[in-house]
C-alpha cells in the first residue's frame, strides 16, 4: 500500500484518488494532500458554501481588498 501512494513514483491509483477529490469540489473549495515520509497519507476535500448572495457576479464588482469598485 505504501508504494501505491509514494510521492517518488506516482501511481495511477494515487492520480485517480486526486482526480476524484478534484471532481468533488464543485464551485468553491480546496484539496489538501498530506505527505509523511514520502507517502501520501491523507487527501482532504473541503467544500465551501458562500453566503449572503456572494458569487461571481458580486465578485466581479469587488477589488482585491474587498471594497466595491466605483462603477460610475
Amino acid at each position: 500500500m505504501k508504494q501505491t501512494y509514494s510521492t517518488k513514483n506516482i501511481s495511477q491509483v494515487l492520480l485517480n484518488e486526486i482526480k476524484d477529490a478534484l471532481k468533488n469540489v464543485t464551485e468553491y473549495g480546496s484539496i489538501e494532500i498530506y505527505i509523511q515520509g514520502g507517502c501520501v497519507t491523507q487527501i482532504t476535500t473541503r467544500k465551501i458554501k458562500k453566503t449572503n448572495g456572494y458569487g461571481l457576479k458580486n465578485h466581479e464588482n469587488m477589488t482585491n481588498n474587498g471594497h466595491k469598485k466605483d462603477l460610475s
